[in-house]
């Protein structure tokens, strides 16, 4: 009995892929700091999909830190 459809498994393996490879290119395109950046690239090819999910989240808050909105006065 054939539980999970091939299709979506490989659907799933795909996204999950593109998502820890954009997230070890934003490590290496963003991350100024070697100790930084090989820190987590660890974590991101030990926890994988959590590991990018909390990146992702680092890198948007850090993001929306350094670029405030302006405000019309």
């Amino acid at each position: 009995m054939n539980l999970v459809n091939p299709i979506f498994l490989i659907a799933a393996l795909i996204v999950a892929l593109v998502f820890i490879v954009g997230s070890l290119f934003l490590i290496l395109k963003n991350e100024k700091d070697n100790l930084t950046k090989v820190l987590w690239i660890l974590i991101v090819l030990v926890f994988l999909m959590v590991g990018s999910a909390v990146y992702y989240v680092n890198y948007l808050l850090n993001k929306q830190k350094q670029s405030p909105v302006l405000s019309h006065s």
